[in-house]
């Protein structure tokens, strides 16, 4: 039932952002009013817009299970705790937060806590008087006063000093501030959003947050997966691939199926920021027109994926259902006139078949043709140009026609 939920509410969620963005485009907002929740999603909509990534975020798998709490986030001003990964895109989710709430015309500013000693986040916050510390030549202004009105989002909270965090949770209960070496109390409405890069209560454990402070911060709570746990892997590739080639003037690039593979199967410790920063240098040390697997950087072509489920560590139970998984995407590709690569390649990228089951539907093909992978080329709806291709594919998945036969 809770699948069925799920599926009903992306639906929902799909259908809403249609009539909105038709709408908008007919220009019929006075004659058809909008709901509040729909008004928010064209302003969400035209910012992601603004940004040339409008339809790959509607696409996200994990952006739409979690829009509704996003928008739920925006229209509080209750403090908000993300948590994810270095690089996981933290940063991106709390300006979200920000444009969606009506603090949206104010400032946004971002702070990593782990950047600053003790003494100095204290002072980047909370501002100081002149003589404060050494080199304070001069008072200054916090980013808490300085945003007044608007958000501050502060990464890594878990490497601020419980003195620190002790500070920060008489602002959030009287958003006060008092400025480093001054006894006058200031006041800002600032709306506080922080990220940690573990399970917040482990933390606890370990004595990085006092438990006040935890308790304050751990009321709205969102996890941002990392890279490794998302299924749709390809979309990222595809869209930092587009963005950057437009960003830095390039003609749009292709990626080879080879290079694709390598790109998915690697587990990218730095989530979206090496991502991002890998593609960047692809695009801009290639002047191919398609990327090719020798292209990709060696930590990446030289992975190998150690987690290889084999046959043989299979039960018969487990066989008999891992077969029947194997039929019914041979019989998908063959129903739908869909070719080898769009049908039981992509799902194996996607993590939805393994190499036992990649091996059965390449038997049920050759059972067909006669035991020669030549002659399954028209039911695999692959050329023949590209049966070297296919080949390379399924000797670097370690499977030997040899051995199905």
């Amino acid at each position: 039932m809770k699948t069925h939920g799920k599926g009903k509410m992306k639906e929902e969620l799909k259908e809403r952002i249609t009539r909105v963005i038709l709408l908008q485009k007919r220009n019929n907002l006075e004659s058809s009013p909008l709901s509040d929740y729909e008004k928010i999603c064209l302003e969400f909509y035209n910012y992601l817009k603004s940004d040339g990534i409008s339809d790959f975020m509607w696409e996200d798998e994990w952006l739409k299970s979690n829009f509704k709490s996003i928008v739920r986030f925006s229209l509080s001003d209750e403090t908000i705790l993300l948590i994810g990964k270095s690089g996981a895109g933290k940063e991106i989710i709390s300006r979200f937060i920000h444009y969606l709430s009506k603090r949206k015309k104010r400032n946004f500013h971002a702070i990593n806590c782990s950047s600053f000693n003790d003494e100095m986040l204290y002072s980047e916050l909370f501002g100081h008087e002149k003589g404060a510390y050494t080199g304070a030549d001069r008072s200054r202004e916090g980013i808490l006063k300085t945003s007044d009105g608007g958000t501050v989002f502060l990464d890594e909270i878990q490497a601020s000093s419980h003195k620190f965090q002790y500070a920060l949770l008489r602002f959030l209960d009287y958003k006060e501030i008092r400025p480093l070496g001054s006894d006058r109390i200031k006041r800002a409405d600032v709306r506080i959003i922080v990220a940690c890069s573990d399970e917040p209560e482990k933390l606890l454990k370990k004595g990085k947050f006092i438990e006040p402070f935890y308790h304050r911060i751990s009321g709205l709570q969102l996890y941002i997966p990392s890279l490794r746990e998302r299924k749709d892997l390809e979309k990222y590739i595809y869209y930092f691939l587009l963005k950057e080639c437009h960003r830095l003037g390039k003609e749009e690039k292709e990626i080879s199926i080879e290079a694709l593979e390598a790109l998915i199967k690697y587990p990218w410790p730095g989530n979206l920021r090496e991502m991002k920063k890998i593609i960047h240098s692809l695009i801009l040390l290639n002047e191919d027109k398609t990327i090719e697997l020798e292209a990709l950087p060696k930590k990446i072509k030289n992975y190998k994926k150690e987690t290889i489920i084999h046959s043989r560590l299979l039960s018969s139970s487990e066989k008999d259902f891992t077969r029947w998984r194997s039929y019914e995407i041979f019989l998908e590709m063959k129903e739908r006139e869909k070719s080898f690569w769009e049908v039981v390649h992509k799902a194996y990228l996607n993590r939805k078949l393994n190499v036992y089951q990649l091996k059965e539907i390449i038997k049920f093909a050759l059972e067909e043709s006669g035991g020669k992978l030549k002659d399954a080329l028209p039911i695999f709806r692959i050329k023949e140009k590209d049966y070297k291709k296919l080949k390379d594919f399924l000797r670097n998945q370690g499977i030997k026609i040899r051995d199905i036969c």
